[in-house]
């Protein structure tokens, strides 16, 4: 968590970058989950990071990011993260 904090700006101004009309974002840093991540054989798919957050100061919005890693105890790449649940707001889309 402490590694992701440190990078919170660059986060920040990635997933910004994914919706002109993400202004703010807000993490949820208990979110944080580490797991190894299946795809159907025996030895896995990898393992990934995921973290939560909120956007533009609206309570029930909700999106995930996610991160690929080496392994369980390996730090993420920072500039290599992607979306995995889009933005939404109550449980719908916001475009």
């Amino acid at each position: 968590m402490v590694y992701l904090k440190k990078h919170e700006k660059e986060m920040t101004e990635g997933v910004m970058g994914w919706n002109y009309k993400i202004k703010s974002v807000e993490w949820e840093w208990d979110t944080i989950e580490v797991g190894q991540i299946g795809n159907g054989t025996p030895q896995g798919g990898g393992w990934l990071l995921t973290i939560g957050g909120s956007f533009n100061e609206i309570k029930k919005s909700t999106f995930t990011i996610g991160f690929d890693l080496k392994d369980g105890n390996s730090y993420p790449s920072i500039n290599n993260f992607y979306q995995m649940q889009p933005f939404r707001v109550e449980g719908d889309l916001y475009e």
